[in-house]
């Protein structure tokens, strides 16, 4: 039995242990030397992963890691012990509750070597899987099996199971690999502690305590290995005593030295799991994990028979994803499991069959005498293995926050794979029960039917033997193949995130993650198209319609679905920060506001939304408020350098020039690559007529990233600097990397105008007339180039052009009587006049022309009128002034 077992004083050549009457471990070719056994684990293990050594951090691996400053070596150690796993304080109503404290250590002495490299953080994860895989191994060799032969099959489909991938390829995985290393570690200490005496076995139980805890601050589920420990104590080592106790109702001997230990492991075990739950649930800082109905959606069923149902259904799923791993994916949220919501779902079917099984295991490993004793052992500590690590994840005790997880599984796909071997050699003793079938014959004749019987029993078993080992051996290729090629998927987000959409089309996180991917990369229409899909698939969704709403350049589409996502959560911060910004922009200043603030109030430390309301209150002339709160922004994040360059763009607004430069330097040095602090510092040095500092600062900001908006402003600063030929070849690389851009389009033609090559830039503003009608300075533009050129009928037509398609631009009719009056066609021009006029009665240049144009025609009065009224427009206009002048002389002669 399993409690005559020992840990060491083994053979390294071949094995003669045998169990359950020995047969596939009893197979010649199978008896390889330990070392070559545990030689092929480890190789098996390295090749089935080696492919994602250089996969890039993805999906969670970007919270965990990329933007956990808990990882960073510059950040107290303290924080790491008091935040969650993501980085957020454990007392934070926000936060996640996933208190992993010693895996995020581990990430953080990857980054001391190699920042965020992935290569080493998945190194890692493949060392450790190969020593789980490697220590399992042992495990099952030493304490269920006595048997290298079959500790080898078992460790081989253990290392070669794809429902590992997860927890292996994707970083954060390292969580649960890291905690069966501990869980295992913990277990073997246990065991070694029910063979020693006294001193050695306290100081074992001591560290199987030790290893558990640690597995436990590694992911949470580590701490079921006691529970293991407990079941493995009494019905393997003690069954007979504690199965005496139950039947018989006898009192324990209490003073008998096999009673003694046995009470003092489970006192102690006991006692070390109340302990760490008590301060497990101390860290939850009194707020308990929040989770959606999006994240396990039969939690939040009102119906207890279809949270009941869909329950028992994802064990049995679980169940046949180790199994069957044909179908994996990395999220199995939201609609992936329907809810099983009616009796007769066919469904429930298969938690029938699943229930069966599980009755007829535990009572082939508990209750039955036909079962061998030490297939019984393997079958218990199969099933504990298998069942005890999955309880947390099966909401019998608190919901969680998800529906399936592979990574979840790791644990206990120890004990299925100790299920599926025992099973095997199961198989192949079927052959050799004809062996006892003639043992009661005496007659010689018995005896020759007895031999030819066990021949061809032989014979049998030999053939079955062959038949399993070779399916075996092809399972393990195919999981081994199955896992390289899942690897693939996490090479980076686009493919795992597309293999969500092509694996679970009808998902709809899968949709708004891939679309996430595709907005980030700037696929906006594909994105939108995968976020409507998830809308279709989930209405209710908040984050997409969310994200949708900011894609859209519809702002009532847009703002409606942001009202969407407020109305399904009126707490998302999110949705009423975007709404704000939409508003901002549409220039509803007081609505935005509104609405930022209600952001900040969900998130007091929601620093966008605090720079963004200083910005809406900036535009509404609430100066003093507005600096209050780029004050409060830099309160929030001192050491964030778009909170001091903000600071820096109001100040400048506000003429404090020096105050705007210090800012722009603290953003520097907090952030020497910060590119929009530099432009935001030249523009300020150019304003304040500091031309060659400007200069050097916008090209320190080329330096860091050529931006085609930078090299448009540098050559904003030559053109106005006379430095036409610098101008030319800035706006040219400008035009080169962003052809369409209308601002240097337009630049760039009225330099070719100054340096008279009118013909390029006429054709210049022709194409932006073409490709932005709407924009009526292109149209002015263009008609002063060919005035310019002298082809003022031209200059008309454009004019015309424009006031068909936007009439009632005061402008437009401006410079159409200028042109007219360029014609000699006064008349038409003073009507053009008069039409700006009546459209902007403070236009001072039609008064002025109409001035003129009165004068000219002597009519004194009106031209009076006209001249005093751009007079008081613009009272220091030289032109003005000698025309009045002029027509005062005028005036004094008439009256002669």
């Amino acid at each position: 039995m399993a409690a005559d077992l020992k840990l060491q004083g083994q053979k390294t050549s071949g094995d003669s242990r045998t169990n359950g009457g020995g047969d596939l471990c009893n197979i010649p070719c199978l008896r390889l030397p330990k070392p070559l056994g545990y030689g092929i684990i480890a190789l098996t293990s390295l090749t089935c992963y080696m492919n994602s050594l250089d996969y890039d951090l993805v999906h969670d691996d970007v919270f965990a890691i990329k933007e956990n400053s808990d990882v960073r070596p510059d950040t107290s150690l303290y924080n790491l012990f008091m935040n969650d796993f993501w980085g957020k304080p454990m007392w934070s109503n926000t936060s996640h509750k996933s208190y992993r404290p010693l895996c995020a250590l581990t990430f953080r002495m990857n980054y001391m070597i190699h920042g965020l490299n992935p290569f080493g953080y998945h190194a890692v994860n493949i060392i450790l899987h190969c020593m789980v895989s490697l220590l399992y191994t042992f495990m099952c060799d030493v304490v269920a099996f006595k048997s290298s032969v079959l500790a080898l099959f078992a460790g081989l489909l253990f290392t070669t199971h794809p429902v590992h991938t997860e927890a292996v390829t994707g970083v954060v995985g390292r969580a649960d690999v890291l905690a069966c290393l501990l869980f295992l570690l913990s277990f073997l200490s246990f065991v070694r502690s029910t063979r020693e005496r006294t001193y050695w076995c306290n100081m074992y139980t001591i560290l199987c305590v030790m290893f558990g805890s640690m597995a436990m601050l590694v992911k949470e589920h580590g701490i079921t290995v006691f529970g293991v420990c407990v079941i493995y104590d009494c019905l393997l080592i003690h069954k007979k005593l504690i199965w005496r106790f139950i039947t018989n109702r006898a009192e324990l001997p209490l003073e008998s030295e096999t009673v003694k230990p046995l009470l003092f492991r489970i006192i102690i075990l006991s006692t070390t799991v109340v302990a760490l739950m008590i301060f497990r649930v101390w860290m939850l800082g009194g707020h308990l994990p929040y989770f959606t109905k999006q994240d396990n959606p039969a939690s939040f069923s009102d119906s207890l028979a279809t949270r009941i149902m869909t329950y028992w259904y994802l064990i049995a799923f679980n169940s046949w994803l180790l199994l069957s791993p044909s179908v994996l994916s990395y999220d199995w949220q939201m609609g992936s499991i329907p809810l099983v919501e009616s009796l007769w779902d066919s469904r429930n079917l298969a938690t029938l069959m699943f229930i069966v099984i599980a009755v007829l295991l535990v009572y082939s490993s508990v209750v039955s005498n036909k079962t061998d004793p030490e297939e019984q052992d393997i079958l218990v500590l199969s099933l504990a293995l298998l069942v005890v690590p999955f309880l947390p994840a099966s909401n019998l005790f608190f919901r969680v926050g998800f529906v399936v997880a592979e990574r979840i599984l790791y644990v206990p796909s120890m004990g299925f794979c100790l299920l599926i071997v025992c099973g095997l050699n199961r198989l192949a003793s079927f052959a050799r029960s004809d062996r006892t079938i003639f043992n009661t014959d005496k007659t010689n004749n018995g005896q020759r039917t007895k031999a030819s019987t066990f021949s061809e029993a032989s014979s049998t078993t030999k053939l079955l033997q062959k038949t399993l080992l070779l399916v075996f051996f092809m399972l393990t290729g195919l999981f081994c193949w199955k896992v390289i090629v899942r690897n693939r998927v996490w090479r980076n987000r686009e493919s795992l995130f597309r293999s969500g959409v092509e694996t679970l089309p009808h998902n709809a996180k899968a949709h708004y993650n891939y679309a996430n991917f595709l907005k980030d990369v700037g696929r906006s229409k594909e994105a939108v198209h995968h976020y409507e899909t998830a809308l279709r698939l989930a209405p209710d969704h908040v984050s997409t319609h969310n994200n949708l709403g900011t894609l859209l350049e519809n702002n009532e589409k847009a703002m409606e679905h942001f009202y969407q996502a407020i109305r399904h959560d009126p707490y998302h911060a999110n949705s009423y920060f975007n709404l704000g910004t939409r508003l901002a922009a549409l220039k509803r200043l007081p609505e935005a506001e509104a609405m930022l603030k209600k952001a900040l109030g969900l998130n007091p430390s929601y620093l966008d939304a605090v720079m963004n309301i200083a910005g809406v209150l900036s535009d509404q002339g609430k100066l003093v408020e507005a600096e209050e709160f780029y004050k409060k922004a830099l309160t929030l994040e001192p050491q964030n350098a778009d909170a001091h360059n903000n600071y820096g763009v109001f100040l400048g607004k506000m003429g404090q020039t020096t105050k705007a430069l210090e800012k722009y330097k603290t953003a520097l040095k907090l952030n020497p690559s910060h590119s929009v602090a530099l432009v935001n510092m030249a523009r300020q040095l150019r304003t304040s007529g500091n031309i060659h500092d400007a200069e050097k600062t916008y090209k320190r900001a080329l330096s860091i990233k050529r931006e085609p908006s930078t090299l448009q402003l540098l050559g904003v600063l030559y053109y106005h600097n006379n430095q036409l030929k610098e101008a030319e070849a800035t706006w040219k690389e400008a035009l080169q990397l962003a052809p369409s851009n209308v601002e240097t389009r337009s630049n760039y033609a009225i330099l070719l105008s100054r340096t008279n090559r009118l013909s390029e830039a006429v054709n210049i503003l022709k194409g932006l007339v073409q490709d932005d009608p709407q924009n009526l300075a292109h149209y002015k533009t263009l008609a002063g180039m060919y005035a310019q050129k002298g082809q003022v009928k031209e200059s008309l037509q454009v004019i015309n052009n424009a006031l068909e398609l936007h009439g009632g631009d005061a402008d437009l009719y401006f410079h159409q009587g200028n042109f007219y009056k360029d014609l000699k066609n006064m008349q038409e021009a003073q009507k053009c006049f008069m039409l700006a006029l009546q459209l902007d009665p403070e236009h001072f240049s039609a008064h002025l022309n109409l001035g003129v144009i009165f004068h000219l025609e002597g009519n004194y009065a009106e031209a009076r009128f006209h001249y005093e009224t751009a007079a008081k427009l613009n009272p220091n206009d030289n032109t003005l002034k000698q025309n009045l002048a002029k027509l005062q002389r005028l005036e004094k002669r008439s009256q002669k």
